[in-house]
């Protein structure tokens, strides 16, 4: 009779579950993504193909972008939603920018796409750039200030990303330096 009593009890509580539990569940996308490499707004010279791991939670949302194979972890960017403020953190595995990124520009465009611009904070001398995230994408654009490389997603899926937004992701207020604010 005893363990019964303890088996009724393991089974009770092993179906008890927090109200928490159902928004800390973790959802997520997996797709194939394309970027086009411009070099000083010239044409685009090369792509990369890389996989997305795209996961939802209640307050934040992950990019996970891997090398085309989905084996080796190239960058990761993570964007917390907090009343209506939306903050980045970073995980780059092979260099210490940490979360060292700055909102400095915002934009809604094309069917109230928005598009978010951050900058590294005192970047190395060779290392200064700028990423555009746009929440239902991922990252749309990374540049290189000093090396004039842009990355403009071009693919996102099966689906060719709108030339009006490579369009404006290859424009003069996202491939230059915007000031940092203090």
């Amino acid at each position: 009779m005893k363990n019964w009593f303890i088996i009724l009890l393991l089974i009770f509580f092993s179906s008890c579950r927090s109200k928490n539990s159902s928004s800390l569940k973790k959802t997520s996308d997996t797709l194939s993504v394309e970027f086009s490499e411009y070099m000083f707004k010239n044409g685009p010279f090369r792509l990369h193909k890389q996989i997305l791991i795209k996961q939802f939670t209640k307050d934040s949302t992950s990019y996970s972008y891997y090398d085309s194979l989905g084996t080796t972890l190239l960058r990761s960017y993570s964007l917390i939603t907090d009343n209506d403020q939306i903050e980045i953190n970073t995980n780059y595995p092979t260099s210490d920018y940490g979360n060292r990124l700055g909102l400095v520009y915002e934009e809604n465009t094309i069917d109230t796409l928005q598009l978010l611009k951050y900058q590294i904070f005192n970047p190395p001398l060779d290392g200064d750039g700028a990423i555009v995230i746009c929440p239902e994408y991922g990252i749309v654009g990374q540049y290189s200030y000093t090396w004039g490389i842009s990355n403009i997603l071009t693919k996102w899926g099966d689906q060719e990303v709108p030339s009006q937004l490579v369009g404006i992701l290859n424009s003069d207020k996202f491939i230059s330096t915007t000031k940092l604010p203090k």
